[in-house]
């Protein structure tokens, strides 16, 4: 039964899955399979979806800097106006969400969150709803809003709560779908050095097994919850980049980069079993392939440097390469085992299928015309980018452009 078992996992086979999975009062391919009585077999069919869903999500292609099809915050790909209303947008920051068929983008300049029923389609598009503030003309009250995520429903904001002095992850616990001006329900923030000190947050993201990470750029750790927290001053169980949750010290207090420490982390992801960390001044990514038992437990790659004791911009060699980065930061996505990552050379760069090895190099890049090329983005267009957030939603990635006060729509193909 168990070599049947991981047959079928291997194979995935889409109209298998579909003629198991969605037949729930019938006796089929699952009970006959693994011999299964009645009782059991709709907890393996769940068992199934979550991993077909979690490991068989079909990769988005792109090419090698292709053009984006969509702007938003500007009229079209050339202009570059900066302003507060239905339409313009302020400096940008972090990682936009999807909710619902609803596209969530944060207006860091502005201190608010722009609503959209759906992704736009069409260049300029005016936002529906406005969060953290009453109008479209008025500065929200979500100061420094950074980057968004969401799990089940609940919006999750990192931004300054106000009468603190350090960044908080703000939960919204349904997401606003019309304008309001209402803060986060709760919010985990703490500007201490401590289990719950959040000194300088650079995003937080958060998915599968009800898991919660936070990024704490100052202190260079990240804050791990193994479920998530349901109000304010829960603390969290684990910490990764530090060995404890006194110490702060950059690379964790060796001095040299290394498999454990980090330097400045700006950004997380994680499905509830692996983990991603943007590890900004180390100019690298490290992943977690399994959940992490305690804390201070080394990651178990690297990307963007050849091994965990490098940490050199584009690997001391100047100009970039497909291996290298160069101050990633925030922009960071991932569908099912494709990775996407914003990095400081004015590109994104994407692996089609999940790293296995240190240094892997990315096989597509936006934002460039090629691996070698680092061109700033001088004037707007429709190809170059500094990202500084990312989120992939069906065929199209959707990047915040610190630029030129946009988010550009890539669409990609299955």
């Amino acid at each position: 039964m168990l070599r049947r078992a991981l047959i079928l996992i291997c194979l995935g086979l889409p109209l298998w899955f579909s003629h198991c999975l969605f037949h729930p009062f019938s006796r089929g391919p699952v009970e006959d399979l693994f011999g299964l009585e009645d009782d059991d077999s709709n907890l393996l069919r769940n068992l199934l979806l979550f991993y077909a869903i979690s490991n068989f999500a079909p990769p988005v292609y792109f090419t090698n800097g292709q053009a984006a099809s969509v702007v938003i915050g500007q009229t079209s790909f050339t202009s570059s106006d900066s302003g507060r209303s239905q339409t313009l947008l302020g400096v940008q920051y972090g990682n936009p969400t999807v909710i619902d068929g609803r596209l969530y983008l944060p207006d860091n300049g502005n201190y608010r969150i722009m609503g959209y029923n759906s992704i736009p389609v069409v260049n300029g598009a005016s936002a529906d709803f406005v969060i953290g503030a009453t109008d479209f003309v008025s500065l929200g009250n979500l100061l420094s809003v950074d980057s968004l995520s969401n799990f089940n429903g609940r919006l999750f904001v990192t931004y300054n709560p106000p009468a603190t002095s350090g960044t908080g992850v703000g939960v919204f616990n349904s997401a606003p779908v019309s304008t309001t001006a209402s803060s986060p329900d709760y919010s985990l923030t703490d500007a201490a050095e401590s289990n719950l000190g959040i000194s300088f947050s650079q995003g937080s993201h958060f998915a599968g097994g009800n898991r919660l990470l936070v990024g704490d750029y100052d202190l260079n750790r990240v804050l791990v919850w193994n479920s998530i927290p349901a109000a304010n001053g829960i603390q969290p169980d684990l910490v990764l980049g530090q060995t404890n949750f006194s110490s702060s010290s950059a690379n964790a207090g060796t001095g040299s980069p290394n498999a454990v420490g980090l330097r400045n982390p700006s950004n997380v992801w994680t499905d509830g079993n692996r983990i991603v960390i943007i590890d900004s001044s180390n100019h690298r990514v490290l992943i977690w392939n399994s959940w992490p038992a305690s804390s201070g437990q080394p990651a178990d790659l690297v990307l963007g440097q050849p091994d965990f004791s490098s940490a050199n911009a584009n690997q001391g060699m100047g100009s970039p390469t497909a291996s290298t980065m160069q101050f990633p930061y925030i922009g960071i996505a991932v569908n099912g085992n494709q990775l996407f990552i914003g990095d400081g050379n004015y590109r994104v760069l994407i692996w089609n299928t999940w790293p296995t090895q240190n240094g892997q190099a990315a096989d597509v890049v936006l934002g460039q015309p090629d691996f070698t090329s680092d061109v700033y983005p001088e004037g707007a267009s429709a190809t170059s980018i500094y990202p500084n957030g990312i989120f992939l939603s069906g065929t199209r990635l959707i990047v915040s452009d610190n630029s030129v006060n946009r988010y550009l729509i890539f669409e990609g193909s299955y």
